[in-house]
């Protein structure tokens, strides 16, 4: 298991005199998807991970499988991506590439999954945000089986039965940091799952209409136009003056503005999908609707400056 490997690394390194730091185990959770057993550590500031090869066996009066230990072909078939399914051997320093695709998916910029796409998402619905990931983080085309099995409802259905909300705000937060978030938002409205990862709250708790998905990846697209203007806009000038944290905050604001004109007795809908929903701390819901709050009142100037310019006092 990946536990005992783990422990002998860190035996042999202390043997050596070289410093070890401390393993904190994952235990698995087949009914969330989560396999196998991993463990995970620093060697020389690096956190590497460490699990067996997997496989998975059905008995004949059952579809559920039985996890058990795997040859290195069986256990890159079940990886999420074929350019996560390559295998470094440290004995003859050379890549395996047992799926046969996952060298030239890497070289043509291709996210495929090892098996069918739908078979590979239903084992754990997560990857189909892990998907979108890769794709945006590393401008990777996605392909047409993934597209279809990421629209198909039986695997939203699985998403929503078998993903923790913190494993999906995990992956969400990554998206809005990473180097492209608007391209994360698109691919999120394109695989059409924006209503499964921004569950809106239930019908009787809520006044007014969510409004179309589409104003989100608008948003983002303006946002991200802004912050490439060249020039002296003071707009430029004051986008280009936040933080990481700041720009954080405004793609997080972009993506949850079709649910600017919705109300709840009792809270928001902003701070039941951030706060209660996808967990997110309370201090990330405050400024997200801070943020959107203004959304209205800037359209109303601009609407009004297109009728008859206003004077700069107006505006």
């Amino acid at each position: 298991m990946g536990l005992e490997f783990c422990e002998n690394i860190n035996s042999y390194m202390k043997s050596k005199g070289i410093d070890v730091r401390s393993i904190h185990k994952i235990d698995s959770n087949p009914e969330k998807s989560k396999h196998l057993e991993t463990a995970t550590t620093k060697i020389f500031d690096q956190e590497i991970d460490f699990v067996n090869l997997r496989h998975e066996e059905y008995a004949e009066e059952s579809r559920i499988p039985k996890i058990v230990f795997g040859t290195p072909e069986q256990d890159a078939y079940r990886r999420d991506f074929t350019i996560n399914s390559l295998f470094y051997n440290i004995n003859t320093s050379s890549i395996e590439d047992y799926t046969k695709q996952g060298v030239s998916d890497m070289e043509e910029g291709i996210i495929r999954t090892p098996l069918p796409a739908f078979e590979t998402f239903m084992d754990d619905p997560l990857r189909v945000l892990r998907c979108i990931r890769f794709a945006s983080r590393f401008h990777f085309t996605v392909s047409e089986d993934i597209l279809k099995a990421a629209r198909d409802d039986r695997l939203k259905e699985a998403f929503r039965k078998k993903i923790s909300r913190e494993r999906v705000a995990v992956e969400l937060d990554k998206m809005i940091q990473g180097p492209d978030p608007v391209l994360s938002i698109e691919l999120i409205y394109d695989f059409g799952l924006y209503e499964t990862i921004f569950v809106p709250p239930s019908q009787q708790n809520f006044q007014g209409n969510m409004g179309d998905p589409r104003d989100a990846v608008s948003l983002a697209k303006i946002l991200k136009w802004l912050l490439q203007l060249t020039g002296k806009s003071s707009i430029h000038s004051e986008l280009l003056s936040r933080t990481p944290k700041d720009l954080r905050a405004l793609y997080l604001a972009s993506v949850l503005v079709p649910f600017k004109d919705m109300k709840m007795k009792k809270s928001t809908p902003i701070s039941y999908i951030l706060k209660d929903n996808l967990k997110f701390p309370a201090a990330d819901a405050i400024s997200t609707e801070k943020l959107i709050s203004t959304i209205n009142p800037l359209m109303d100037t601009t609407q009004k400056n297109a009728e008859a310019p206003l004077d700069r006092k107006s505006i």
